[in-house]
């Protein structure tokens, strides 16, 4: 559909498709009947497939690789060992449709990262990731150490890496800011870092370009 409203173009459906997400010009598609998800491109028609695990909290960031212009899907599941620790599971899937792709299991992450959709995102073919401390840190100590905050997934060279966050700290009760409240945008191009917190919400937001802090929603469209 343009932005006039008119229907442009038409997908067929299955029963019980849904949704879950999307990402630029990719559409996430999953069904409660079968045990892969579908990533549609509505401007070409393409229907890409992969398996999924449904059932063990599975979270998916789609991007597309810097000089060679590939889709691929970064999938992430937590996994608790005998010894009670978490380790995390990390696979990744190059979207084509040759019948041989499969998933490939990848070093884990130098810390762990958080699992929820909202703190992570692909710029010019880098994943941003949220390690899990930030939330911790945040939350209990009101502010985050910016050494190792931001976990990076190059999806050329399927390798990791970090970057430094911004400082962030917060003198409010520390119960005001969730997790969930801190995440990661793009906003046009550039990696920014944003805090929600306060009973009257306030928000915080740090733009990559130089992690110059910009305060409330002034001066972002």
């Amino acid at each position: 559909m343009d932005l006039s409203g008119h229907s442009l173009k038409k997908v067929p459906k299955r029963y019980g498709d849904w949704v879950v997400s999307m990402a630029k010009d990719l559409v996430h598609f999953n069904n409660i009947r079968i045990f892969n998800s579908r990533l549609l491109s509505p401007a070409t028609g393409t229907i890409y497939c992969f398996s999924d695990r449904k059932g063990e909290g599975a979270s998916y960031l789609f991007g597309q690789s810097s000089s060679k212009g590939e889709h691929k899907v970064l999938r992430r599941i937590d996994k608790i060992a005998s010894d009670g620790h978490i380790h995390q599971l990390i696979e990744v899937f190059t979207l084509n449709n040759r019948g041989h792709a499969f998933w490939r299991e990848k070093q884990a992450p130098p810390q762990r990262v958080a699992s929820d959709k909202w703190t992570d995102v692909a710029i010019d073919g880098v994943a941003y990731l949220l390690s899990w401390d930030a939330f911790y840190e945040l939350t209990f100590s009101r502010r985050v150490n910016r050494e190792d905050m931001i976990i990076t997934f190059d999806l050329e060279t399927e390798e990791w890496g970090t970057i430094l966050g911004p400082n962030i700290s917060f003198l409010g009760n520390a119960f005001q800011v969730l997790p969930g409240w801190l995440t990661l945008a793009d906003l046009n191009g550039s990696l920014a870092v944003v805090c929600l917190y306060g009973l009257v919400p306030s928000m915080d937001i740090w733009i990559s370009t130089d992690l110059q802090r910009v305060t409330g929603s002034s001066g972002i469209a």
